[in-house]
């Protein structure tokens, strides 16, 4: 799947977001996709990152909550590169299954708890 908007390359950053950039690989992570998209527009990227690492992860929400969130979203909305880096998120934080992966996205089943049902719904609506 192509991107929209094309990711700028990692050596093309202005000063101030290659130091964000640094700061993501010194902790083991180069900077995904959609960090070098937002890049390219430091403003933008200066104030979608403390958004960004609010909602990911210091929020009050359990990394399984959230990510039965942002899967079930993805899927609603179709967004294959969301959907893509949740699902090896997902994995990663061994949040979820490959099984309860396949039932976010309607492949299969599972029988979720009365929370995460609810969570499910609310993505629904």
């Amino acid at each position: 799947m192509k991107p929209r908007i094309d990711p700028m390359r990692r050596e093309d950053a202005a000063p101030e977001v290659a130091k964000l950039y640094d700061l993501m690989e010194k902790m083991g992570n180069p900077p995904p996709n959609m960090h070098l998209t937002f890049g390219k527009n430091p403003d933008l990227y200066a104030r979608w990152l403390p958004f960004a690492t609010y909602i990911i992860p210091a929020s009050s929400l359990a990394p399984r909550d959230r990510q039965i969130l942002i899967l079930r979203c993805a899927f609603n909305w179709r967004c294959g590169y969301a959907w893509a880096q949740h699902v090896r998120i997902s994995k990663r934080l061994s949040a979820l299954d490959d099984g309860e992966i396949a039932a976010l996205e309607g492949t299969g089943t599972h029988d979720w708890s009365a929370k995460e049902a609810a969570l499910i719904r609310a993505c629904n609506n």
